[in-house]
């Protein structure tokens, strides 16, 4: 058994390395730097950045056209709920430099302006009507009727809050140019400083378990909301690592950089991923960008499992082969109820699997069982307490099974 167990891992370590060499980068008809990216499906994506216009693809990213937008000169934040309905934070220099928040429901093709009231920077649509849009002065607006009203709500900060993210209608974490990361439990009405610095962004699955980068090119994993970090330090210290994205609670990304090492700053490729929840992490180099003055800013993922990564220099970055990495031998999905829950689960269990194990975050391993299993397997985790935690079916001839569970 172990003997096979290793050759299908090396047959896996083999594909994913051919899969790797497999980024392929576009020439946008973007003005120059893109910041963000917004892959709504499969095939339909929105990207924006410095210079305007809005680009979109319909076909996957093979093919982009432009989107002029009358006024608008730089793009900060794209959100669609669909394919129809969606927003942007964008700016404009005439006339003095202005912002504003636009609306689309016809796909992007027109733009109805709904605020130019602040200095916006970037945006959080928790659903279609709630909404919250950091500023410049470090204030953020909300709504709750899809734009039509917004309240503004001030901060701790006096400067530009530049991310925004929430958990439920309470619960939202926000991050401001003094790079330090703040929590708000009462829907942002009032906010919480957290003590870690050097931030350069963020990403949480819940209140308690999430990562940042920094401007020094680290990883920093957290368990406790922010309080405390384990690190990664990647071979860049001089990087400011850009976006961190995670598909599920084991395949993440995270992008950069900035390279300020000889005095100044300059566009420098940097992209990693992991694949156990953050517990190590794999550069990914065979990229036509390696080495070049090429930059990333922004990442999204299909719900296929492809990449895609805005550029500077008006490029996209993509691996389409990254589908079949997430398919491989595991087409069936992961069934279990509830979830959240309480700790007691029932998982419906694929053919074939001879052991069942759970793993925190951090990858230590908290349960397992041997056992023979029906076609339906009661569990108790609820030993286990609060919190989020991987649970992983092993057979000998699949690809494990894994699912973030919730326990409250």
């Amino acid at each position: 058994m172990l003997i096979r167990r290793i050759s299908i891992l090396i047959l896996c370590l083999s594909f994913v390395t051919l899969v790797r060499a497999q980024w392929t980068e576009t020439l946008t008809p973007a003005f120059h730097h893109l910041y963000d990216i917004e892959v709504v499906n499969n095939d339909l994506i929105f990207a924006g950045g410095y210079g305007g216009p809005l680009i979109r693809s319909t076909d996957g990213g093979e093919q982009w056209e432009e989107i002029s937008i009358p006024n608008v000169s730089t793009i900060s934040s794209i959100h669609f709920f669909d394919a129809t309905n969606g927003w942007l934070v964008a700016s404009s220099s005439d006339f003095g430099e202005k912002d504003y928040l636009l609306k689309t429901t016809d796909g992007g093709d027109t733009w109805t302006a709904m605020s130019n009231s602040a200095e916006y920077s970037t945006m959080y649509w928790l659903t279609d009507q709630i909404g919250h849009v950091g500023t410049w002065a470090g204030t953020i607006l909300k709504t709750e009727d899809g734009g039509e009203t917004w309240e503004q709500i001030a901060t701790p900060v006096e400067n530009n809050i530049y991310q925004i993210k929430f958990i439920d209608t309470e619960f939202g974490y926000a991050c401001s140019t003094t790079n330090k990361l703040m929590y708000t439990e009462d829907g942002g009405a009032s906010w919480t400083v957290l003590p870690q610095g050097g931030i350069s962004e963020f990403f949480f699955f819940d209140k308690l378990n999430g990562f940042i980068t920094t401007h020094n090119g680290r990883i920093g994993k957290t368990i406790d909301g922010g309080l405390s970090y384990t690190f990664y330090d990647t071979p860049y210290p001089d990087y400011k690592l850009r976006s961190v994205f995670f598909t599920n609670a084991l395949e993440g990304y995270v992008i950069g950089g900035l390279d300020c090492s000889n005095g100044t700053c300059t566009n420098k490729p940097a992209l990693f991923k992991t694949v156990d929840g953050g517990v190590s992490w794999t550069e990914e180099v065979d990229h036509p960008f390696e080495g070049q003055d090429i930059g990333f800013y922004g990442i999204d993922v299909a719900p296929n499992g492809v990449p895609y990564i805005a550029a500077s220099d008006r490029f996209i970055l993509t691996n389409g082969s990254f589908t079949n990495v997430n398919d491989l031998n595991n087409e069936q999905v992961l069934k279990i109820f509830p979830n959240p829950s309480f700790g007691k689960i029932v998982v419906e269990i694929p053919e074939g699997v001879s052991e069942i194990k759970a793993y925190r975050l951090d990858g230590t391993e908290v349960f397992r069982s041997e056992s023979g299993f029906s076609k339906t397997e009661q569990i108790d985790l609820s030993h286990l307490g609060k919190g989020i935690f991987i649970l992983t079916l092993f057979s000998e001839n699949e690809k494990p099974y894994s699912k973030r569970v919730i326990i409250n």
